[in-house]
């Protein structure tokens, strides 16, 4: 039976301060079906063979994530330079299609971004920098969603996953974003190209294959497959991925195994906007959770 040890964080959480310098960061490339991705690698100073965390990036985000208030370096971008304070290494991507990596916005899939992202743990346990046996998996929003198919796809067990604020109803969060008028238009577009406008004020195109795959790619399905360990971090104001947190519970109870849940009073953007207090919270918390659980 599944486990909800039920946290609403900010009372039992201490944000950590101003990080001193980055510990060992680097550009790291592979290449999936003739493209290359484009990711930044951290590691940690004076450990050998550290475990490691892949991060996948919310929908038209970046292998940094969004910056806001005081997270100017953005948000995984910051979570990596924690992380590697504490021990752990970790791989952040930009997609193909999206970012540094090749190709164009409009070809990208979440079909394509799951590939990304099982591809990215084959490059990490061959990279001789890091534990093959001790690696894990976060993503927020649409990459929640896609780091749900991952886990579920890997070859390798892994001994956590971490969903941020992720679509579990992939096509109703993507109604929410950008309009059903959009994605009718989206599903019935054949090689022409939708134009969307995204909240953060850009103007993004996407051809059918991405609208088709909001509504063929299953989180709960896949989480269903997915034997390890599964932390689910949602917010009260996330209109998004609304209600919450029952969703983020449904999810647990897909997955009926080992799972927390923490609740935060903040939005889809982790409140950065006003502060970076959430975000350290959620940082921490999920840092706990996964030193718990590295082998």
């Amino acid at each position: 039976m599944p486990r909800f040890p039920l946290r609403t964080a900010l009372a039992a959480l201490l944000a950590f301060a101003a990080c001193p310098a980055w510990a060992g960061e680097s550009q790291a490339a592979y290449v999936v079906a003739g493209r290359k991705v484009i990711g930044t690698l951290n590691l940690p100073e004076r450990v050998r063979n550290p475990p490691v965390v892949l991060l996948l990036p919310e929908f038209a985000g970046n292998r940094d994530e969004r910056r806001g208030g005081a997270v100017k370096e953005g948000v995984y971008a910051r979570a990596a330079q924690r992380w590697a304070q504490q021990g752990i290494a970790s791989l952040r991507i930009d997609y193909r299609f999206n970012g540094d990596s090749d190709g164009q916005f409009a070809d990208g899939s979440l079909d394509a971004f799951v590939v990304d992202g099982v591809q990215a743990l084959e490059y990490l346990a061959g990279s001789g920098k890091v534990d093959p046996q001790r690696m894990a998996v976060v993503g927020w929003g649409m990459g929640g969603a896609v780091a749900s198919a991952v886990a579920a796809r890997s070859r390798y067990p892994l001994d956590g996953l971490a969903l941020w604020n992720p679509d579990v109803d992939v096509g109703a969060a993507f109604i929410q974003r950008l309009g059903r008028d959009k994605i009718r238009q989206g599903l019935a577009g054949g090689s022409v190209p939708t134009t969307v406008d995204l909240a953060v004020g850009r103007t993004v195109a996407l051809k059918q294959p991405f609208f088709v795959s909001l509504f063929t790619l299953s989180p709960p399905a896949e989480i269903a497959r997915y034997g390890g360990p599964l932390m689910v971090a949602v917010g009260t104001q996330d209109e998004i991925g609304a209600p919450q947190p029952a969703q983020a519970e449904s999810l647990i109870r897909y997955h009926g195994g080992e799972g927390e849940l923490l609740v935060l009073p903040m939005d889809r953007m982790f409140n950065l906007g006003k502060s970076r207090r959430q975000v350290d919270a959620l940082i921490e918390a999920t840092e706990s959770f996964l030193q718990n659980h590295f082998r």
